[in-house]
């Protein structure tokens, strides 16, 4: 119960974009449940709290953790569609080609794989 009310901070720090709050809450979170069911998802709302705060790099880390830590999570295709955002924020275009390609071919039927293919198009 406490770890759920935990989660329900962060979750609805996130959807009130306020994402100082997500990143002190996610912590705090994972530091008093480092093995929650949750934490691919934590990880993930830090990433895209990152991202908004334009830290490129602190987002692309986030991300990067849920692909290697939580490979049969949910969020994993989408996660890697924004690590290669990520990349192309830090100007790493050939990086961000091969993240695009590799979701494409790893996850093909995924609505990540449709959005993959699309900005793909549209990287010069």
């Amino acid at each position: 119960a406490v770890e759920n009310s935990a989660y329900e901070v962060v979750y609805a720090h996130d959807k009130a974009a306020n994402y100082q709050k997500v990143l002190e809450s996610s912590k705090e979170f994972l530091k008093k449940f480092p093995d929650s069911s949750r934490a691919a998802n934590v990880h993930y709302l830090m990433g895209d709290a990152y991202f908004s705060q334009d830290d490129f790099k602190k987002s692309l880390a986030s991300y990067q953790l849920v692909v290697s830590k939580f490979e049969s999570s949910p969020n994993v295709p989408d996660a890697w569609l924004n690590i290669a955002a990520c990349q192309q924020q830090l100007k790493e275009l050939g990086a961000a080609k091969k993240t695009l390609k590799l979701i494409m071919t790893k996850y093909p039927d995924s609505k990540a794989a449709t959005k993959a293919k699309k900005r793909l198009a549209t990287l010069k």
